[in-house]
């Protein structure tokens, strides 16, 4: 009997120390984890709206700074309709950015265009639309709404600059209408976490590009979605400081941050349901609810059973105490989280459910013959023992990106919430583990996404400073292999009917990759003949596909507008992504613009030194030729000669059989 009491007592305090357990996990434990799970996603949201929104406002920029560099060209200051008309032509014709351009004069009239019919335009003047009064009147950029173009399928926006006469006065209005679809396919395969919505609003509350929903597919087109009345895009819309909360809508509670494009005032809305958000840590707070309380009635069973021990119902307590360390048991076995029980005193584990035992690779016999010590790196040791320390003064310790040691040796990262328990005169430690691996991975593709974003930018800028096609071609490809880690690729202009090579990387050898003609198929020229980028796991799958080396397995094969094809490969299967391609298409997006540029830049100059009949010098290159010959000749004391051939009755020659 006086063992009986002994028993009674123990499990008495057992059962205090448990309730006041389970009351420090609901009052303090679960709204730390919840409050932790939240700041997490503020963090992680906050990035993803950042970096769309620097990125969308760098393109943005680099658009109007395109804008606005051709309307300081000499034809734009002097009005030369037929010059105007040329630059805008090639320059939308080529251009993936650009759907069309426009130029409106003095009196708000549209008078040049680079579409083939003008005339729809050219009924009335257009001086009292912003698009003219803000950029005439004032001087200032205008950034328009975003519009729908069932013709041709796009969603585009304008954005209007002054242009100043030779004299500085205003002269009219540069109107470009640029496309972006671009934008609506970056948001729609952004890497997000599973349930992560993000999407792009203008300044009235339109959604412009959504990463769940079709845009196109809604039955209204795609500017159908009006969030104006959406707290978050009202916060946007007011210009609230502060760019993370949580909100009600539509009955479900969500929290979401919000960036502000610098360039137009558009808003780039990143957002989770709180459920989501809450999942984890829900289940994590649930279960350890559980063991709690499954010990705490367990406890209170057993003290209960020792006092009908004491009152000679000694056979029903070991029956009822079996019954309860059963289940005890099957909801320790069968927790998804891992839970492991050691000794406080030799960090010895004594006890480890199924869920552990498949996380760290042992067998529950193996477990228990193992230490703290054992599972842990031994640098991450030091840390390990801090917690340890905590838990032994009463404190629950919620440590985050723990490294733990599987058997192969192989480190995993795992959450672990672990608290003491003192039964008698011992006291144990109870910490039970999430693995966070798959999070672990996608905040660093994530990471690494955003850098390669960054860089990207500044490539633009660098492709921007060519003045060559060899120097584009060369920088595309170094960019490849530096930023975007493409060991293997290569890049093809077109030539006449023909693929030429124009730059490989430098694990390619000399002759490794060959001129085709686009005649003869292969990949590359479906690529160019489509202008859609391939991304192919196994080169099997792919019939068009002619690999050059026998050891290709995966690959990218992605258009350079309408003037070449770019190239990446590797040996190993499923090498590559869709956010690869998402990268190569922005690199090669920003390629394309520099080879127009560079072309057009040098078809302008041909234009003005030659005449467009003959194809003869003209006499502005005669006048330039002639003071760089004169100067020479003054440089070095040399005479010059000057020479005038008339052919007579040249004239009955062109009447007679024509310019040609």
């Amino acid at each position: 009997m006086r063992s009986l009491s002994w028993r009674v007592k123990l499990s008495g305090l057992f059962v205090l120390v448990l309730g006041a357990s389970l009351l420090f996990q609901v009052f303090y434990v679960i709204p730390h984890i919840r409050n932790d799970a939240i700041q997490t996603t503020e963090i992680h949201q906050e990035e993803i709206a950042s970096n769309l929104a620097r990125e969308l406002a760098t393109d943005l920029n680099q658009t109007r700074d395109r804008v606005i560099e051709l309307s300081t060209r000499p034809e734009f200051h002097s009005m030369d309709l037929a010059g105007i008309r040329d630059i805008m032509k090639v320059l939308a014709q080529g251009s993936y950015r650009f759907e069309s351009l426009f130029v409106i004069n003095a009196d708000g009239w549209f008078i040049e265009g680079s579409t083939d019919d003008l005339s729809m335009y050219t009924t009335k003047s257009y001086a009292d639309q912003p698009y003219f009064s803000i950029p005439f009147e004032k001087g200032e950029i205008y950034y328009g709404y975003p519009q729908f173009y069932a013709e041709t399928g796009l969603v585009g926006t304008t954005v209007a600059v002054p242009i100043e006469s030779n004299t500085g006065e205003p002269a009219g209005v540069l109107l470009a209408v640029f496309k972006l679809n671009y934008l609506v396919d970056l948001v729609t395969n952004y890497p997000l976490d599973e349930e992560t919505v993000v999407y792009v609003v203008d300044t009235e509350g339109t959604v412009v590009a959504h990463s769940a929903i079709d845009l196109f597919a809604l039955e209204d087109g795609p500017l159908s979605l009006d969030y104006s009345d959406w707290p978050m895009v009202q916060a946007v819309l007011a210009g609230q400081e502060g760019n993370s909360q949580q909100y009600e809508q539509d009955g479900t509670s969500y929290f979401g941050a919000y960036a502000t494009l610098d360039t137009n005032g558009w808003g780039v809305v990143v957002e989770r349901s709180m459920s989501a958000i809450l999942a984890e840590s829900s289940a994590l707070t649930r279960w350890t609810l559980i063991v709690i309380s499954i010990l705490f009635v367990g406890s209170l069973g057993i003290t209960l059973v020792f006092g009908q021990q004491i009152m000679g119902a000694q056979r029903h307590s070991e029956e009822a105490l079996k019954l309860s360390e059963e289940k005890f048991r099957a909801i320790f076995d069968y927790a998804s989280d891992g839970i492991l029980i050691a000794g406080a005193e030799d960090k010895r584990f004594f006890a480890g459910n199924t869920a552990i035992c498949e996380m760290l690779g042992y067998t529950p016999q193996e477990i228990t013959t193992l230490g703290v010590a054992d599972i842990h790196p031994e640098e991450s040791l030091p840390d390990v023992t801090k917690q340890f320390e905590k838990q032994l003064r009463g404190e629950i310790a919620l440590a985050s990106d723990t490294p733990v040691k599987r058997k192969d040796g192989n480190v995993f990262f795992a959450d672990v919430h672990a608290s003491s328990v003192t039964l008698g005169e011992k006291t144990y430690l109870l910490g039970i583990f999430r693995d966070i691996t798959t999070r672990k991975q996608a905040e660093e593709a994530l990471r690494q996404s955003s850098q390669k974003i960054e860089r990207l930018h500044q490539i633009a800028h660098d492709l921007e400073a060519c003045e060559e096609e060899d120097q584009v071609y060369r920088l595309t490809v170094e960019a490849a292999e530096q930023t975007l880690s493409l060991s293997t690729c290569t890049l093809d202009i077109v030539e006449e009917d023909r693929l030429v090579v124009k730059a490989t990387s430098s694990a390619l050898p000399p002759g490794a990759s060959q001129e085709i003609k686009l005649k003869e198929g292969g990949l590359a020229a479906k690529t160019y003949r489509t202008k859609e980028t391939t991304v192919f796991g196994r080169i099997e799958d792919v019939p068009d596909a002619t690999p050059v080396r026998e050891d290709i397995r995966s690959g990218i094969s992605a258009p350079i507008g309408d003037i070449g094809v770019f190239q990446a490969v590797s040996t190993e299967p499923d090498a590559f992504t869709k956010n690869d391609a998402r990268m190569i298409d922005l690199l090669l997006g920003h390629t394309y613009e520099a080879i127009r540029r560079i072309r057009l830049q040098e078809d302008l100059k041909d234009q003005a030194i030659h005449d467009p009949l003959t194809g003869a010098y003209n006499r502005r290159y005669f006048d330039e030729t002639i003071e760089t010959e004169l100067q020479r000749s003054k440089r070095y004391d040399h005479p010059i000669s000057f020479l005038m051939i008339d052919i007579d009755r040249f004239k009955e020659i062109n009447d007679t059989f024509g310019h040609q």
